[in-house]
């Protein structure tokens, strides 16, 4: 995923927090990105790339199997 989007929510999230705290809002903030991207790491996510990569294998593979049975 992009860092920009982990960047906004983290923003976003601290944004709730009052200026006066600003050393425990970049402190919470850094947090929330950690915490963030480690769900998103824990979801095991794959990109629309990675995907259609694999839809081009299996159409290849597909091929390959329908002619190996002509023969």
């Amino acid at each position: 995923m992009d860092n920009d989007n982990f960047k906004k929510w983290s923003n976003n999230l601290s944004s709730i927090l009052p200026k006066s705290a600003k050393e425990a809002k970049e402190d919470i903030q850094k947090n929330l990105t950690f915490l963030v991207k480690e769900a998103v790491q824990k979801m095991d996510l794959v990109e629309r790339s990675e995907i259609n990569e694999l839809k081009k294998e299996i159409e290849s593979i597909k091929k390959k199997i329908k002619t190996s049975n002509k023969n």
